[in-house]
């Protein structure tokens, strides 16, 4: 009778298994960006807008989804295809308004769009 050993797992550490899970995580962590940050340029006026006149002005209104482009509701890249064409006539300054409901990043992100548009003059508007 030939008696048969009881077989005994052996318990596998883990410890070297979260360690280097850990490694990856800090890794990962340290080598990411999750923010972007950038920045505009923003200068007083120092010409008078009084010499140009009203049609001459470009209207933008930053919605929350939407801008409205002098009465007419576009998508940001419709808006500033039109903007291009109208500076591209000779109309170079713009007005933005703002709506209640646009968070600051939406309002840095139009403003850079409109920033890479060399040669238009943009002024934003105080809200009434």
């Amino acid at each position: 009778m030939a008696l048969k050993r009881a077989y005994v797992r052996k318990r596998t550490s883990i410890t070297s298994l979260i360690d280097v899970i850990f490694l990856l995580l800090l890794f990962f962590m340290l080598a990411s960006t999750f923010t972007k940050f950038s920045e505009i340029e923003i200068s007083s006026g120092s010409q008078s807008t009084s010499s140009v006149q009203n049609e001459d002005i470009i209207r933008l209104n930053i919605g929350a989804q939407k801008v409205t482009l002098n009465t007419s509701e576009q998508s940001d890249d419709l808006a500033y295809k039109h903007i291009r064409a109208l500076k591209a006539k000779g109309r170079t300054l713009i007005a933005i308004s703002v709506n209640e409901d646009v968070s600051t990043q939406r309002l840095t992100t139009v403003l850079t769009q409109l920033n890479g548009i060399d040669g238009l003059q943009i002024n934003v508007m105080e809200p009434q």
